[in-house]
Order: structure tokens, then sequence, then C-alpha cells
């Protein structure tokens, strides 16, 4: 994989180095008033997000038709934010800046944290009835006077060198550009109009290098994230724009190092989430299984590999093989408390698990609460493919383990020798482990269990003594 991976990356960085992609790159920072090196980290992200590591392409249609599409939704979009923008009267200071914080649960997820910082400004999709949010809804909101003042560099010059290259380059740059002018437009409003020292990403994998120069070009002084998931060396995972990373553990965030980002450091902190809806929270009563599989994410959109979808499903057979040699032994496939049957129903995974004795649970009586943890710490050992969970698990030293069919799992653990006790690599393997702990009641010593997680019961106030004097 460590060949792939620099493969993959040189593949970006050769295109971004393209005569015609750095003419229309260093247009765009002149023309949008962001240096090129920011503009550049954004591209490559931008690339990377639209890259299939399956078909090893990029999805950037740039056809006539593909591109006078994007012209006139670019010419849509703008004529929408104008109509819906408005004059902002506000200068305001606070501590810190939450972004990106897209629901009401991830509001809760992040709660105690917030609270830390009773002068901050919150920006949401959502309305979380919240006197100190800034909700911004389908780019409405923006300061008029920020349009008037780029008006000409939106509508025409920004348009025309993004139509040009797109055809010199044959890459549609249309939509990058849309990208880079929401960006500067709807930040430019925040940043100037609500002065701030820290600003809080809750995603690491949506962080933006032109995001985060426009905040310091207004005063800021910290960009900070959280790694609330696995780093994942496929289409999320690259080119990460930060000063401070708060990792779940001291090794946690080990991937970073692979994947071109731009930190200054990384601190352990625990789960944030694991600390709101475990250790903070009312505990109900779940029900108790021998096994437990936690499903995460998974998917062609996060194939590293032609081998990932099959190694995913390699791990269901060997459940229902064991569930259907060992039926008395209990075995459930928890799925994420989001997912619902009819909409996330997969067909492949259905008919591998058809005659076993394996219960599949989604939405839970427990989960707006306690989302799935009630249900992996009631049960006797847990297992996945790719959940953050068994990080968490074994952060406080319980054990619990990744199925991952001849260690070919690597898009989530590159070099990362500290996982390989709690990964296992066949069936025959995984048969024994199950035997030694559920029937035999031996189970494994986690070791160095704070490279996974630190404990979790005051991980805001682990963030906020790291932050306080900033």
């Amino acid at each position: 994989m460590m060949k792939k991976n620099r493969v993959f990356l040189n593949k970006v960085n050769k295109h971004t180095e393209n005569k015609d992609v750095t003419d229309y790159l260093e247009q765009l920072s002149k023309y949008s008033n962001i240096p090129i090196e920011i503009i550049k980290t954004d591209y490559k992200q931008y690339i990377a997000r639209k890259h299939n590591f399956l078909s090893r392409t990029v999805d950037v249609k740039a056809g006539y038709y593909e591109i006078f599409k994007s012209l006139i939704k670019y010419y849509l979009t703008f004529i929408y934010v104008y109509i819906h923008s408005k004059k902002i009267e506000v200068n305001k200071k606070v501590k810190i800046i939450f972004d990106e914080v897209m629901s009401i649960t991830e509001h809760d997820e992040l709660s105690f944290l917030i609270k830390k910082f009773p002068d901050h400004l919150f920006i949401s999709n959502e309305d979380v009835k919240e006197n100190n949010q800034l909700k911004f809804y389908k780019r409405q909101g923006y300061c008029r006077e920020i349009i008037h003042g780029n008006f000409i560099q939106i509508f025409f010059k920004i348009t025309w060198i993004s139509f040009k290259y797109s055809r010199k380059t044959n890459n549609n740059l249309i939509n990058f550009s849309n990208y880079v002018v929401n960006q500067k437009l709807k930040y430019e409003t925040i940043f100037s109009k609500y002065k701030s020292d820290i600003f809080f990403q809750f995603r690491f994998y949506t962080t933006s290098a032109i995001r985060n120069y426009l905040f310091k070009k207004n005063g800021g002084k910290l960009c900070c994230t959280f790694q609330r998931i696995l780093i994942h060396l496929g289409r999320t995972g690259y080119f990460i724009d930060t000063d401070i990373l708060f990792s779940l553990g001291k090794k946690s965030a080990e991937l970073i190092s692979d994947t071109d980002s731009n930190f200054k450091e990384i601190v352990p902190v625990g789960s944030l989430i694991l600390e709101k809806f475990w250790f903070n929270t009312k505990k109900l009563t779940a029900p108790s299984y021998d096994i437990l599989f936690i499903g995460g994410n998974h998917g062609t959109f996060l194939a590293t590999d032609e081998k990932y979808m099959s190694n995913y499903y390699e791990n269901l057979k060997w459940l229902s093989k064991f569930s259907k040699k060992f039926p008395k032994i209990s075995i459930a496939l928890k799925h994420h408390e989001s997912w619902k049957n009819e909409l996330h129903f997969d067909k492949k995974e259905d008919e591998i698990l058809n005659g076993s004795f394996i219960k599949k649970i989604y939405k839970t009586e427990q989960g707006p609460k306690n989302k799935s943890y009630g249900y992996a710490f009631n049960s006797k050992v847990c297992l996945s493919w790719n959940s953050t969970m068994v990080f968490e698990l074994l952060g406080h030293k319980i054990p619990a383990y990744f199925l991952d069919p001849n260690l070919e799992n690597d898009g989530w653990f590159l070099n990362s020798n500290y996982t390989l006790p709690w990964r296992i690599d066949s069936y025959e393997n995984f048969e024994k482990k199950m035997i030694k702990i559920i029937i035999n009641n031996k189970k494994d010593i986690v070791q160095n269990s704070e490279n996974f997680c630190l404990k979790s019961e005051n991980t805001s106030q682990n963030i906020f003594d790291k932050l306080k004097n900033i």
C-alpha cells in the first residue's frame, strides 16, 4: 500500500504541476485574492475527493455539455447568492468559532466542549435553538458588500479562465471555481464580522486551506479539528489542513503523515462521542450478545483497491460460517443508528448472512441516548471491518478486533504495526480466537491502550485545557 499510496500522491502532484493547471490556479489566485499555495492545497484535496480508486480515474467530465451545464449552475448559484445576500452590521468578538456542525445530533456530540466556551459562535445548517448560533442555509445571508467588491471577478474573470482552462486541460475546472468563490464569500462574511482567536472544525476530513487562510487573514490565531473517525487513505483522507489535530489516541492519527497534509501538532485527547453518549449520560439497558459485529461505513466509495469490497464480504462470510457451525453462540450485526434498512439494504450482505443465526440491528431504543455503545460494552467480544468503536474500546482496555482477511485492509491500517494484535487475518484464526474468548473464557490483555484512544471521561476538558490560553 505504501507504493500505491505514493503513486496516488505523485499522480495528484504531477497533475497539479501541469503548466495549464498551474496557469489556471495562478489566475484563480489573482482574481480571488487568495495565495496560490492555499488555492493549490484545496485543489489537490478536490482532485483527491473526485478520484475513483477502483478505476484509477478522476470524475471531472470536461465535454462541452458538461462545461456548459457547470457554467449555467455557476451563474445561477451566484445570482441566487446575490438575491439572498444582505447588508451585515454585526461586529463581534468571540473566543472560539465552531463550524460545520451539520445537525442537532452533531451539536449534542460537541455539547460538552461548547459549554466550556460560553463566549463562542456556532455555525450550522440546522436550527439547534442556541443563542450563539449563526445559521447558514443554502448559501443565504452572505455579505452584500463583499459580493459587490468581487462582482467583476465572480461573474466575468473567474468564469472565463475556468472555461478556457477546462478546454485546455480536459478537466472541468468550473466546479472547483464555484467551490473557491463560495468559500471566499461565506467565510469572508463570517470572519470579517465575527472575530475569534480559535476556529474549531468538527470534521478533519472536510478541512479547507482556504477557510483557514481567511480565518487568520481576519485576525484568527489557531485552527484545529478533531478525529471523529479513523483516518482513511481514500478520497477523504488526503491534504488535510489544520494547526492542531485532536486525536483519539497517541497513535490513532499516524496515517495523516502519509497524506501530504499540513498540520503542526497532533494532540491525543480521547473520544468526544464516547464521553457524551456513554460516560456522561443515562445508560439504557441493551441486549447482550456473545459476538457483536459493529458495522462501519463501507462501499465502493471507500475502496482503495480492487480487493476492498471482496475482503469486506469475506469477513461477513467468516461470521456466517461461524454462526452455522456454532448456532448456540449469539451473534448480532449492529449497523449505524442513522442507517435505515430500506435505504441501506445490501443485497450481497443479506445473501451471505442468509441461513445463519446472525441478527441484524439498525435503529434502536438505546440509540438516542447511547448510540451503539451499550451493545458494545454489554457483549463478550466486539468485531468490525473499520469501525472507530474498536479503537475506543481498546483504549478502555476492552479487547476488540478487526476482521481483516490476509491483513490487506491497509487503506485503514497502513504501517500501523500497533494494530496487528487486534487484526484477525483468516477464518481459522478467527474461530480459534472466538472459542478462546467465548467458550474458554480467556480474554486477551490490551497493552498500550493509549495508542488507540485515551480514557474519554474528560475529553472535552482535555481539549479545553489545550485551547484556553490561546
